[in-house]
């Protein structure tokens, strides 16, 4: 048990659950902020063009910042390949199969996203309380879907960079 948890705690690990808790603090910040900017400006949208633009531009800041995250989650995925590129090669090479390295791949960034979604909600319940003033976040439920949407479509497009790289390891150029 010991074990896992040290091997867990590499700082590919640590650097992509940080780098997610401040991006998915952000995304949620801003969903839950968007969500309050739509319903109010939905009051005034009687043909005033002011409300059109507030509605379009905090939903261009929302998705920055997201692509930000998916940057973010890319890099360090990119980077973890190529720290454990040996590894996986001594898995092929005991017989493990493309699909049995990718399936390991993906729960480890599930694991990773989860508990950069838990740690975000709580710094940002944390600072919901403590300065309620300049932060105030509703849980709702379309909040709770998009942002279950967001990680979804995170970890779909953090396994590209896997599947091109496990696919392209061969156990013979990487153990000499």
């Amino acid at each position: 048990m010991r074990y896992k948890i040290n091997r867990y705690l590499k700082p590919t690990n640590l650097l992509m659950i940080l780098g997610f808790t401040l991006s998915m603090s952000a995304i949620l910040v801003g969903i839950s902020s968007m969500l309050q900017i739509i319903q109010y400006a939905k009051q005034f949208d009687d043909g005033i063009p002011i409300a059109r633009t507030i509605q379009n531009s905090g939903i261009s800041v929302m998705i920055l910042i997201y692509l930000f995250s998916i940057v973010n989650c890319l890099a360090v995925v990119n980077y973890k390949m190529i720290a454990e590129k040996r590894t996986y090669a001594i898995k092929k090479a005991f017989g493990a199969t493309n699909s049995l390295i990718l399936k390991e791949i993906a729960v480890q960034i599930s694991v990773n996203l989860l508990i950069s979604l838990l740690l975000g909600g709580m710094v940002i319940l944390s600072l919901t309380k403590s300065y309620p003033k300049y932060f105030s976040v509703d849980i709702s439920p379309v909040l709770i879907v998009c942002t279950l949407a967001m990680l979804l479509l995170t970890l779909a497009i953090a396994m590209v960079i896997p599947f091109i790289r496990v696919t392209k390891i061969y156990p013979a150029e990487v153990v000499k």
